[in-house]
């Protein structure tokens, strides 16, 4: 994915969850329609006030988008990252290549509990997926807040930990959490971000919390202290 593909595709996901059209998100940004969708195609690149028109109009700091974009690249060439050649013994987890002695401190955080995961990116679901199970744990996935409530409504006993992402299409991840404690007042979340948690309306500073990217020893630190409710060491 090239860098005008990853900034096209977020800036795409950003207007749809604010449910702007191109035409309302042109007009709010004082930029053409017909630009507006070059840029969510990647056929176009954002010159420094073209982010910064759209981060106005999204009220978004323009920090706040350019992250995204990181953390898209940052998984979507994994397996460029993946094919380089090094002489120390490397596994592909998380999207990125991971050490085997960054491998062996994290299998300490592992366990056999089950986690609702949950994550409108089809990418990042699917590497979390993959990294969670690879230290034991059993994972059920959603798509959005919405389909998030449907599954924990079905499985809500057999789950230890809800991961979910805050800015979702459909129900947002601190709706999603609030409709979840009418089913079992006392679930457990860890919710993800790339941006910071300040950025968001309602959200309680006592609410488990962990910025994107994130390291894979640092998640699994975080998702084992959240589990045992006990503070986890995870430094190096």
């Amino acid at each position: 994915m090239t860098i005008e593909q990853a900034f096209g595709h977020v800036i795409r996901k950003l207007r749809k969850e604010r449910k702007f059209s191109q035409e309302k998100l042109a007009f709010a940004s004082m930029l053409d329609r017909t630009f507006i969708s070059s840029l969510e195609c990647g056929r176009k690149q954002p010159t420094l006030i073209t982010i910064f028109q759209l981060a106005d109009a999204l009220n978004l700091p323009a920090s706040s988008i350019i992250s995204e974009v990181e953390l898209l690249l940052k998984y979507t060439n994994m397996s460029v990252r993946q094919s380089l050649k090094s002489s120390v013994e490397q596994y592909p987890v998380w999207g990125c290549i991971v050490d085997k002695k960054t491998i062996d401190m994290c299998r300490k955080f592992g366990g056999k509990e089950t986690i609702l995961l949950v994550d409108d990116e089809t990418l990042l679901l699917q590497m979390f997926e993959e990294f969670l199970v690879e230290f034991g744990y059993k994972v059920y996935k959603a798509v959005d807040g919405r389909h998030a409530v449907e599954v924990f409504s079905n499985k809500c006993h057999d789950i230890s930990l809800v991961i979910m992402d805050v800015i979702m299409p459909n129900l947002d991840g601190v709706k999603a959490y609030k409709e979840m404690t009418k089913i079992k007042p006392d679930v457990n979340v860890l919710f993800m971000s790339a941006y910071s948690a300040n950025c968001f309306d309602g959200f309680d500073a006592s609410y488990n919390f962990v910025r994107k990217p994130v390291t894979p020893y640092e998640l699994i630190g975080k998702v084992r202290s959240c589990i045992d409710g006990v503070c986890a060491e995870v430094t190096n």
